[in-house]
């Protein structure tokens, strides 16, 4: 959860341990950052810095420093020593009482926000997937609950280091999470890194149909599936059907030879949309662009399927949005999408006028979805009348957050 928004709003950074002085100086900075004017943003991260509890500076100087990875990584250090004296030498212990709970302790959320900025950058600068996938699974040992989003991450880091095996495991975890009918099953052990031999098969969970299951899960399963069984694995063929059908979007632009994005998508959005298909080609084109794999999804294109399943082809080939037209392309990519929502394709702007009236409420929905977040995302708070509710637990006081006011209630505080 934003800081601006959560338990960390009404604490200060860290649960309160960053002084006022040096919290100002912060925000201060990622404003001007967020402005594009960096190099006024330094004197305040210097001033920030001051202050030995601020490791949210460092997150800030990391972004406009020439050696940001140096940056970070002393940072981390930093913070590991913090939380020591903090909260004990059991605080990054299995058998301590914080681990798997850092999320919930406070002062504990800046060590996390380190981390990520360091997956992040490994990525972006270093190309050291390995180091990126240690990270991301220290994080998930951290908080198996993964507040920070790593799940989204990691089966394409381990496929990235040579780890397929892993990458299966781990997405089968996340895949049957979505899926979860008790409570025993909604947060894996370690975050799904306790490592196992995967599954055979594809896992019954995977077939669901969820709009909330990530397909970046289908997809990393489907090319773990490809790197461990070859080409000829109905396994692997299945895992690209459903994820082609939970996020047609990353195989489209796959298939048309699109090039790798040069950024992430910051936009707001819904699960298994056009921003999450960006974010994971940024992390993922090189695995899917390698001829092999390329190959093997262009063959797949071509391959009849079972009468009880749907082709590739069908699912990646859209039709017409006006259900009185119902055209399919005949090659990826042919038909024109909706400026709007992005979300429904036309074969030609008769259909799309036509269609209007009963896509127009949809449409609107989703726009006002996008407002919304947006306007949480630069911290001004709920911006359109689409009620939006968010719960925080940190530092042993909830925050109830509806986009307009926030209420906090006392807890204990994890004990030792």
């Amino acid at each position: 959860m934003d800081k601006r928004f959560g338990a960390e709003s009404i604490l200060g950074f860290g649960g309160g341990i960053v002084s006022e002085a040096s919290q100002k100086a912060t925000e201060k900075a990622a404003d001007l950052c967020r402005r594009r004017r960096p190099n006024e943003a330094v004197p305040y991260l210097m001033e920030a810095i001051k202050d030995p509890n601020n490791l949210d500076a460092y997150i800030e100087l990391a972004f406009i420093s020439p050696d940001p990875v140096d940056v970070l990584e002393v940072a981390a250090l930093k913070g590991r020593k913090l939380l020591l004296n903090i909260l004990g030498p059991t605080a990054f212990a299995d058998t301590g009482p914080y681990v798997g709970k850092f999320w919930d302790i406070a002062p504990a959320r800046p060590y996390m926000r380190i981390l990520q900025a360091q997956v992040r950058l490994y990525v972006e600068i270093k190309q050291a997937y390995k180091k990126a996938a240690a990270t991301a699974i220290e994080m998930l040992r951290l908080c198996p609950g993964d507040n920070m989003g790593q799940r989204s991450w990691l089966g394409a880091l381990l496929l990235h280091s040579s780890r397929p095996a892993d990458a299966l495991y781990f997405s089968q975890i996340w895949i049957d999470n979505f899926t979860a009918r008790t409570p025993e099953n909604a947060i894996p052990a370690r975050g799904g890194t306790d490592f196992k031999a995967p599954r055979n098969g594809v896992i019954p969970s995977a077939r669901d149909g969820s709009d909330w299951m990530p397909a970046v899960h289908l997809y990393d399963s489907a090319l773990a599936a490809f790197m461990l069984y070859g080409a000829d694995s109905e396994e692997a063929r299945e895992y690209l059907r459903l994820a082609a059908a939970a996020n047609p979007h990353i195989i489209t632009k796959i298939l048309v030879g699109a090039p790798k994005p040069s950024s992430q998508n910051h936009a707001p959005r819904q699960p298994n949309g056009p921003e999450d298909a960006q974010d994971y080609r940024w992390l993922a084109h090189e695995l899917w662009t390698a001829s092999a794999v390329l190959n093997w999804v262009k063959e797949c294109m071509k391959a009849g399927e079972p009468a009880s399943s749907k082709s590739l082809s069908d699912i990646v080939l859209k039709r017409c949005g006006n259900p009185a037209c119902n055209e399919q392309e005949a090659q990826v990519q042919e038909f024109k999408r909706c400026a709007g929502c992005h979300l429904i394709s036309y074969c030609g702007s008769e259909c799309q006028k036509t269609d209007w009236r009963r896509h127009k409420q949809a449409c609107k929905e989703r726009e006002q979805i996008k407002q919304a977040r947006k306007g949480l995302m630069k911290g001004k708070g709920n911006v359109t009348d689409m009620p939006v509710f968010t719960l925080d637990l940190a530092g042993g006081v909830p925050v109830v957050y509806d986009g307009e006011k926030r209420k906090a209630m006392p807890m204990p505080f994890p004990s030792s």
